[in-house]
């Protein structure tokens, strides 16, 4: 009977310890019986969970053996931090439970359970790497984009997006984001004070827009913008945007960039552009209409100049009104009026005065009385003066102007004169530049040669068209390089100086003109008037 108690006793004995084995067992928490791992923010009902790799699993461990209780009886500091909750799960469908909270300096503290201790957590390593605390990096995620014009979000494809931050370990990663696509009806753009641009929480360091006319194909517009106000292309019609985003912000832990296409309608009304509000005598005004229909519509009203063409330039229009010192000086009107609406725009812009010097020259009698006359100025009238009357309707040129021939400024645009004592009647229409006989002069742009002759006042003469209306003509040259009808490059030979015509020694007389409105050169060589006193500056 004693034998029968004692082996039950025995087995009751070996029955608790199994059942304490088996509790001990299936609440041990290690890398081996760790199934899943839940980690939202604190007091979310909806779970994320995860399957953590070996290393990972090793990390959770260590970051969680690395627990130290932290001597406080407040835990007030840790209202401003990111909580968690981190529920463990074992393979026996166990839980632990954690309350994980991150501080502003990146500290990292934890609760067990329902335990009020706080641990500090010695070793973040897990909590700094793991992707269920991507919370913590919201300000280096991808950004919130959308497309507006005005108040109406349109619609916009988003085919590339590359993205990495930078989290609490120092490392990076990779965000994989699926192409964003929102749909609408595409949208017309009607009033140019429209404002179409992207509200986004993050500004790029750099966006590129390329804007492509849907119906030839062709670039309307190419470069650098402002996201928060896109450019319109200056004409109507149906265009596709591409605009690319750069993002290079490391020192705020995000980087990468993306891609948005769309496509709007363009219908807007037309409207103009002058280049200048102020004119010196001698400038030249330029004009642009832009998202016009019919060009023949548009009339300008001004008393600048008596004729006035309008040329077109790609998809709008560009007009010239020309100033020399014949022009009073004041306030004038420009007025542009659709006769098919009768609505007008005006502009105002002012002429100003310029000290138009004095030159006093001595002109050998011989010389003048075989140059000056009657028959001269007759040839000047009916060969020099046609030369200029037409223009191609398109420039010849695309690059800026140069300089024709090295050498001394001698007389300035605009100057009057008196030769040998006597005061003439008329101004100096161009530049003279001294230079020694022989020397290259070259065409200062490319354009066709509308006139190459001597003639008895002007001497050997070249007069080059550029289209549009612009001419460049040189004087008094030595010999000639081009014949009439000749096609010339910017920096071409064309003659050597000389001192044929009207002339005291070798030198070059250059004019610049519209039709036959001469302007100052110093325009279009350095864009602002030459004189004796800026003449070597600018030449450098």
């Amino acid at each position: 009977m004693k034998k029968s108690r004692l082996v039950l006793i025995i087995a009751l004995i070996l029955i608790v310890c199994l059942g304490a084995f088996y509790v001990y067992k299936i609440n041990v928490f290690d890398t081996q019986t760790l199934k899943t791992l839940d980690i939202r923010l604190l007091n979310s009902s909806e779970a994320s969970l995860y399957e953590l790799d070996s290393k990972s699993k090793s990390a959770l461990f260590n970051s969680l053996s690395s627990l130290s209780e932290f001597d406080i009886n407040n835990d007030a500091f840790l209202d401003d931090a990111i909580a968690y909750d981190m529920i463990l799960l074992n393979k026996w469908n166990l839980t632990h439970n954690f309350k994980i909270y991150f501080l502003k300096d990146h500290e990292v503290y934890a609760k067990i359970d329902n335990d009020k201790t706080i641990y500090h957590v010695d070793d973040p390593t897990f909590f700094y790497g793991s992707d269920g605390f991507e919370a913590l990096y919201s300000a280096q995620m991808f950004p919130d984009i959308r497309l507006l014009l005005g108040e109406q979000a349109i619609s916009f494809v988003s085919d590339q997006i590359d993205w990495s931050y930078k989290r609490l370990n120092d490392e990076w990663y990779s965000i994989i984001k699926p192409t964003l696509s929102y749909s609408s009806e595409i949208p017309t753009i009607t009033s140019s004070t429209e404002v179409l641009g992207l509200d986004i929480d993050k500004l790029p360091t750099k966006a590129t827009l390329r804007i492509i006319d849907n119906s030839g194909k062709t670039i309307a517009f190419e470069g650098i913008v402002n996201v928060r106000q896109l450019p319109f292309p200056e004409y109507d019609g149906s265009f596709k945007y591409e605009l690319n985003l750069n993002w290079t912000e490391e020192a705020q832990g995000f980087k990468g960039d993306t891609s948005l296409s769309f496509d709007v309608n363009v219908d807007l009304p037309e409207s103009y552009v002058v280049s200048k509000e102020i004119l010196k005598q001698g400038d030249m005004l330029v004009v642009t209409a832009q998202h016009v229909n019919a060009i023949e519509d548009i009339s300008l009203d001004q008393n600048l100049v008596e004729h006035f063409t309008w040329f077109k330039n790609d998809n709008s229009y560009r007009g010239y009104v020309p100033t020399n010192y014949y022009t009073k000086l004041g306030s004038y009107t420009l007025t542009f009026t659709n006769k098919t609406t009768n609505i007008s725009t005006d502009f105002n812009v002012e002429v100003v005065s310029r000290d138009f010097k004095v030159q006093n020259l001595i002109i050998d009698s011989n010389v003048e009385a075989s140059t000056r006359n009657d028959e001269a100025y007759a040839e000047y009238r009916e060969v020099f003066n046609p030369a200029r009357d037409v223009s191609a309707n398109e420039r010849y040129y695309t690059e800026s102007f140069m300089l024709p021939t090295p050498g001394r400024l001698n007389t300035e645009f605009g100057e009057s004169r008196n030769v040998n004592g006597a005061p003439t009647t008329y101004r100096h229409i161009g530049i003279d530049i001294g230079a020694p006989r022989g020397a290259t002069v070259v065409a200062v742009n490319r354009g066709k040669v509308v006139l190459s002759q001597l003639l008895i006042l002007t001497g050997n003469t070249v007069i080059i068209d550029h289209g549009e209306g612009l001419f460049s003509v040189y004087e008094h040259l030595d010999s000639l390089a081009v014949e009439k009808g000749d096609l010339v490059e910017k920096g071409q030979t064309i003659a050597t100086v000389g001192s044929t015509g009207f002339s005291t020694g070798p030198h070059l007389h250059f004019t610049m003109s519209y039709y036959r409105t001469d302007i100052e050169p110093g325009y279009f060589l350095y864009g602002e008037p030459l004189t004796k006193e800026n003449y070597k500056e600018l030449m450098k």
